[in-house]
């Protein structure tokens, strides 16, 4: 939270809304940069490739992701799905393509009931572990310096956003 808190300027800032506001923005900038450094990365890596430590944590997101979707009849995201799928197949999904997949499965599937469950089923930790491990795929592609300092200081803006939100 204090890295957080140490990138943005919180000047005038009175309440967590207004906090949560300007976090908001802040996270837009580090996302155009982390869109940017994803550009610079042509490689297309296939799906089956993609297994770290004989785990394939973007198949094991597309799946969850594809059940969630048809548990509730999100078509356009079920679509989504299928074309992620069927270029991971194909020609390979690039880091952009990861990254997005880590973003997507990270906000739609962060609902829970109080049981700790998605509308699919899928528990909050396991939840939680593929997005990490999406996460850290992309990292491994990118290796790129400018890149890892954007998506952490990220991370830590998203975290603080989420806290103030709940205040």
């Amino acid at each position: 939270m204090k890295n957080a808190l140490s990138q943005i300027d919180a000047t005038g800032v009175k309440t967590y809304r207004a906090l949560a506001s300007t976090i908001g923005k802040k996270i837009a900038g580090i996302s155009s940069v982390i869109d940017d450094a994803l550009a610079t990365n042509p490689v297309l890596t296939k799906l089956s490739d993609l297994a770290a430590s004989g785990k394939n944590y973007v198949s094991d997101a597309l799946d969850q992701l594809k059940t969630f979707y048809e548990k509730t009849n999100d078509v356009p995201g079920q679509s989504q799905v299928d074309a992620w799928l069927q270029k991971g197949n194909g020609d390979g999904l690039s880091a952009q393509d990861i990254n997005d997949i880590a973003k997507v499965h990270d906000q739609d599937l962060s609902g829970f009931n109080i049981n700790g469950e998605t509308a699919s089923g899928l528990a909050k930790q396991a939840a939680e572990n593929t997005r990490a491990g999406v996460k850290s795929i992309v990292r491994g592609i990118m290796n790129n310096p400018v890149f890892e300092e954007a998506d952490s200081q990220l991370s830590d803006l998203l975290r603080t956003k989420k806290i103030s939100e709940r205040c």
